[in-house]
C-alpha cells in the first residue's frame, strides 16, 4: 500500500507508528491517538495497549462505530479481505481478532453473594434448630439391656 492521504505509515502489529495516518486535515484519528499517547488525562503519561486494543483503535479511527463484534460479523458476511479493507485494518489483524477468544470479565465474589450465602446458612441453622426440638436427641452411648 502506498503512503498517501488516509493510508497507514506502519503495520498495525507494531506499536510505534501504528495509528499514525497522513491526513489532509483534522480527523477523528487525532482524538484516538491523543487519548492513547496522553493516557486520557492530558498529562503525557504512557499507557500499555494490547494488540487487540490497537487493532480496534485503528478500526475506530477509520470507522467510528467499529467494535470487535461488528468487525467479526462483517467478516463472516462478506469475507476477510473485504471486511478488513472496509474497516481499514489488514486481513492478518482481522484474522487475529476472529481467532482470539472473546474477553470475559472476572468479577469475583461480590458483597451480594456473601449476603446470599449468609442468609442461606442462617435458614439451614434455623431449620436444624427447629427439628432438634421435634426429634429425640441422638444417643451418644449404647443402651444396656
Amino acid at each position: 500500500m502506498e503512503a498517501g492521504v488516509g493510508s497507514l505509515v506502519a503495520p498495525a502489529g507494531q506499536l510505534a507508528g501504528a495509528l499514525i495516518r497522513r491526513v489532509a486535515g483534522p480527523a477523528a484519528v487525532v482524538g484516538a491517538i491523543g487519548t492513547l499517547v496522553t493516557g486520557g488525562d492530558g498529562d503525557g503519561g504512557v499507557r500499555t495497549v494490547t494488540r487487540r486494543q490497537l487493532i480496534l483503535l485503528q478500526a475506530k479511527a477509520f470507522n467510528p462505530g467499529a467494535t470487535a463484534k461488528k468487525i467479526i460479523r462483517t467478516a463472516r458476511l462478506i469475507g476477510i479481505e473485504l471486511a478488513a479493507q472496509s474497516f481499514g485494518i489488514s486481513p492478518l489483524d482481522l484474522a487475529f481478532l476472529i481467532a482470539q477468544r472473546p474477553t470475559r470479565r472476572a468479577r469475583g465474589i461480590s458483597a451480594a453473594d456473601m449476603r446470599c450465602v449468609s442468609r442461606t446458612a442462617r435458614k439451614f441453622e434455623t431449620l436444624q434448630h427447629n427439628l432438634s426440638h421435634l426429634c429425640a436427641p441422638k444417643r451418644r452411648y449404647h443402651r444396656k439391656k
